[in-house]
């Protein structure tokens, strides 16, 4: 009986009736009973209910060990449960990794764009490589921040105000280091995981069971 259940489990069938439809008709639990008669529905579940659950975690145990002595297990993977714990954080402060990915990828684009314009400018070989673009932001500001300096530019804030050349292209450049420490900052919490939560660094958006509604439920928790 524990050979039937362990197996039938194993095959996604865990209703008392469908085992013992299983065990009429399934090749393999045939060969499982050993020529021995079909039991009952309600067999299955007085052994599963009475039985089982005193000696349930002796048997497995048991079964594991022989499988290790024969040379079954590798014992190089564990396996855990897919329990999924909710955590107590806000479900409207996920952030997705491939909402992170388009926006850098666009704002990318647009630094581009000014680089060029930079460059003509000012005359000078400024460039922004994809891998080391926030180091390569970090030194056009500070250059820019310098000739500002050396230029002994004059800052103006407010409406009807005419902003220099310097100044337009330092705040530009500002703006665009800071999202891009931003975005690198995201990066970092994802930790291979396609979102996470920005109030539980340790919590992932996931789905949970359907509410009485049947409908699925996407709120941050953990798994085992």
């Amino acid at each position: 009986m524990f050979k039937i259940l362990t197996y039938a489990y194993s095959q996604n069938i865990y209703l008392a009736r469908k085992i013992e439809t299983a065990c009429r008709r399934d090749m393999n639990f045939m060969w499982l009973l050993a020529g021995q008669k079909a039991p009952d529905y309600s067999t299955i579940a007085h052994f599963r209910n009475g039985f089982l659950a005193d000696a349930c975690e002796n048997l497995f145990y048991q079964m594991v060990s022989r499988l290790g002595a024969g040379g079954e297990l590798s014992k190089e993977t564990v396996i855990i449960d897919g329990t999924k714990l909710e955590a107590n954080a806000n479900k409207y402060t996920f952030v997705c990794k491939k909402s992170v990915e388009k926006w850098e990828t666009k704002m990318y684009e647009r630094i581009q764009e000014v680089v060029c314009l930079l460059n003509q400018d000012y005359i000078c070989g400024f460039y922004i490589g994809e891998e080391s673009r926030t180091r390569d932001l970090q030194e056009i500001y500070c250059c820019l921040e310098e000739r500002c300096w050396i230029d002994r530019t004059f800052f103006v804030h407010g409406r009807g105000k005419l902003k220099s050349l310097n100044q337009r292209y330092l705040e530009l450049f500002l703006r665009f280091l800071e999202r891009q420490t931003i975005y690198d900052w995201h990066i970092a919490s994802f930790q291979g995981r396609n979102n996470y939560c920005n109030t539980d660094l340790d919590a992932t958006f996931m789905h949970m069971k359907d509410d009485h509604m049947r409908n699925a439920q996407l709120k941050s928790g953990y798994d085992v």
